[in-house]
């Protein structure tokens, strides 16, 4: 989602309508031959305050699980995007985007939560400095989870992030332009995908598999 504005009454009229930073642009999986990585939030900017806080927030990865049987233990199967860095009187960070999980897994035991959510915009601090008013991040929009089969009995969302809160304004003319949440994501039933007919040379055996929390 796009970024909060500047609405600053700020020295030498620093507030330009419509200067907040923009969503990240919508790839197409081409009917799921494309599978991606979620994009990285954008940057705020840290003109007043640090740098090394209002960063993007990471973008989610991709997972791939082909399993026979799988025992949820109600761990995570997450490729959630990371939420945007905070800021003091400056933009903060947008959230990063999630990934895509792929589940090529014919049975499901126990609770299994998988999750491929956009991040949170960051939180915008004015610190109540004077005429320095500024909006949070934007929040990623969610991934795109695959399911070979029909979609299974467990909990499973791709759900956009929030876009993030302005706080301690002081002597701020202008109306806020909050930080907006990014798109839902998308959860598909019955994938297909084509296996390689040559076999990989790199491992000897499976490997072991474990699900963190």
């Amino acid at each position: 989602g796009n970024g909060g504005g500047n609405r600053s009454a700020g020295p030498l009229g620093c507030n330009t309508a419509g200067n907040q930073g923009r969503g990240g642009k919508v790839l197409s999986s081409s009917s799921g031959t494309k599978i991606f990585m979620g994009g990285g939030g954008g940057a705020g900017h840290a003109n007043n305050g640090s740098a090394s806080l209002n960063y993007g927030g990471n973008g989610g990865g991709l997972i791939f699980i082909w399993a026979n049987d799988l025992i949820g233990n109600g761990r995570l199967i997450t490729a959630n995007g990371g939420t945007g860095g905070a800021s003091t009187a400056d933009g903060a960070g947008g959230g990063g985007g999630g990934g895509t999980i792929v589940m090529n897994v014919s049975n499901y035991t126990g609770s299994t939560i998988i999750r491929s959510n956009g991040g949170n915009g960051g939180l915008s601090d004015n610190g109540f400095t004077n005429a320095r008013c500024f909006g949070g991040g934007g929040g990623g929009s969610g991934g795109a989870i695959y399911f070979t089969g029909a979609t299974p009995p467990v909990t499973v969302t791709a759900n956009s992030g929030a876009g993030g809160l302005e706080i301690n304004p002081f002597n701020c003319s202008n109306p806020p332009i909050p930080g907006v949440a990014g798109s839902n994501g998308s959860i598909f039933s019955n994938y297909t995908f084509t296996r390689s007919t040559n076999p990989a040379n790199f491992c000897g055996g499976a490997l072991p598999l474990q699900l963190l929390f």
